[in-house]
């Protein structure tokens, strides 16, 4: 374990599941991701983006969009297809020192693995919601399969929602990420609420970190708006294996080569993308859940 690496999020992140960062961002920083993420949805919206998040469905794949979809999130912002200059503004963002240094915290390693950077935004025609869910184990798993997969390399990635406005979405079950789920809990698979849940509320320019397999689901509504960024890193490569499945389901894979880094960190990290993407091509990964 590096000796300079401080260790104040990763030990929250072990003990609870999940961190809470105040003010990640400037009030500056803010308004500017602002701006750009009302054209990225505003395209979206329009049905002249593909990668979406469509309202109805919770996990990959996803259909291609209507005209006018109703959707709730938006895939790809580093994608060259938006424009060199919108791909360099997330760029930005991902390989900052004010989310790196975090993920360096909590993952205990200096080499980072790009994974995903994504936007949850409101549906606009009807209300949504996730399932409860861990985000690599099937709810049909057995306990012993859940505790396997919960003991397999807890500290290979890293989860986030950044919140660019007032966000009360996300809802935990707090210490859910070290054990197998509770007869409550394995009876409950819907949206129904379950003991000490936890409900993250987050003002802009907050930010939460999360172990993905935490127990958690999510509330989109149309009557209050929502723009988040949400994103994932890995740990160096060897690891980042590990989640293969987990970050190529949702396409990165794709278009990984086509990427122009911004500056030396993203070119790192991007590389050790480009490295599992093409070990994996051609292997049928399937996906980690399903609905």
């Amino acid at each position: 374990m590096p000796a300079q690496l401080s260790d104040k999020y990763h030990q929250e992140i072990d003990e609870n599941g999940f961190t809470v960062i105040k003010g990640l961002l400037t009030p500056s920083q803010i308004s500017e991701y602002l701006k750009y993420s009302q054209e990225l949805v505003n395209r979206a919206r329009s049905g002249s983006w593909p990668y979406v998040r469509l309202n109805g469905k919770q996990f990959p794949p996803w259909d291609k969009p209507t005209d006018k979809p109703d959707i709730w999130g938006i895939t790809h912002l580093m994608h060259p297809k938006w424009g060199q200059k919108t791909s360099d503004k997330f760029q930005e963002i991902y390989s900052s020192s004010e989310l790196t240094n975090v993920v360096k915290d909590i993952l205990q390693t200096e080499e980072l693995t790009m994974e995903l950077f994504n936007m949850l935004i409101n549906p606009t025609i009807q209300d949504f919601e996730l399932a409860w869910h861990r985000d690599d184990i099937k709810n049909t798993a057995t306990s012993e399969e859940e505790m396997a997969i919960l003991k397999m390399d807890a500290y290979a990635g890293a989860q986030f929602n950044l919140a660019l406005t007032h966000d009360e979405n996300l809802i935990v079950v707090p210490k859910s990420h070290k054990r197998v789920r509770t007869e409550e809990e394995r009876s409950k698979l819907k949206f129904e609420q379950i003991s000490e849940q936890l409900i993250v509320v987050l003002e802009p320019g907050d930010c939460v970190f999360y172990n993905p397999n935490i127990l958690h689901r999510a509330t989109y509504s149309t009557k209050r708006e929502r723009v988040c960024l949400h994103g994932c890193y890995g740990a160096h490569s060897d690891i980042g294996k590990d989640r293969a499945r987990l970050v190529l389901q949702h396409g990165v894979g794709d278009w990984i080569d086509e990427l122009k880094p911004v500056n030396s960190a993203m070119k790192e990290m991007s590389d050790r993308l480009k490295f599992i993407a093409h070990e994996m091509k051609g292997k049928e990964l399937g996906y980690s859940l399903d609905g």
